[in-house]
């Protein structure tokens, strides 16, 4: 295939004129715009070009390239949201075909009939609401997870803290020093543990101790050689019962989500 020589020129226009001007260049297939060297620049190695144009300043409107560029990042999360949704073209009739060709004309008037502003719009205001509702889902399946590590546990952790007589604690002993805490809380007449289940290398359990000092003062010491952690399970409902309801919650989202 030959190659056509192409002519390169400076163009210095009157910046009234620019608009107009660029406007026309565009409808030219055969154009490639090339940003010049002006002379308040310089070179990577601080030498002076001798190509460089004299007495001419470059256009920059910082105030219209922010408007430009706020509009541009609008219209990508627009496409971004649906590019996902777009069926791809699988017949090799389509593919034969290609994407279709527009002049510069007949795109102009196809973007002045397009109201893409109402449009990105409306779909960023639904992205945001997909954003939001599955930042939802996965805070809730976050809580899940924290409250599956007590679903042996059979009564409502903010009940026990009403008991008057008693102290509840719910907590954690390293795997390794299991045997320690066992040994040493087993010795105590007041005090009740149950253990309700074993993650990795931590076990949990719910103690219930009654208060006296000198009970708690022995529990304090078996919480320290056993480095027992008191956890802090911030719900109002029997951990099987909270479950259940953040899986109809996460359900209901899911739907909303798909929708």
């Amino acid at each position: 295939m030959a190659i056509v020589k192409m002519s390169k020129f400076d163009l210095v226009i009157f910046n009234s004129k620019r608009a107009e001007i660029l406007k026309r260049l565009q409808r030219f297939k055969e154009v490639n715009f090339v940003d010049i060297n002006l002379s308040d620049s310089e070179d990577e190695n601080d030498e002076i070009n001798e190509n460089k144009i004299e007495d001419v300043t470059k256009y920059v409107n910082n105030e219209e390239l922010t408007h430009i560029e706020e509009r541009l990042h609008q219209v990508r999360s627009a496409i971004s949201l649906i590019k996902k949704y777009d069926v791809k073209k699988t017949r090799l009739r389509d593919v034969i075909k290609g994407n279709e060709n527009y002049t510069f004309d007949e795109l102009y008037k196809k973007v002045l009939s397009y109201d893409w502003k109402k449009v990105s719009s409306e779909l960023n205001d639904i992205g945001a609401q997909y954003a939001n509702i599955k930042s939802r889902i996965s805070k809730k399946y976050s809580k899940y997870d924290e409250i599956d590590l007590w679903e042996r546990l059979d009564v409502n952790p903010k009940e026990l803290k009403q008991l008057k007589k008693v102290n509840s604690y719910l907590g954690t002993v390293p795997l390794k020093l299991k045997g320690t805490f066992i040994e040493q809380i087993s010795k105590l007449n007041n005090t009740y543990y149950e253990e309700l289940k074993i993650v990795k290398d931590e076990v949990y359990y719910l103690v219930i101790s009654l208060i006296e000092e000198n009970e708690a003062k022995k529990l304090s010491e078996v919480f320290r050689d056993s480095s027992f952690t008191v956890a802090n399970l911030d719900i109002d409902a029997v951990p099987q019962d909270y479950k259940d309801k953040l899986q109809k919650e996460i359900s209901e989202l899911k739907k909303k989500k798909e929708n």
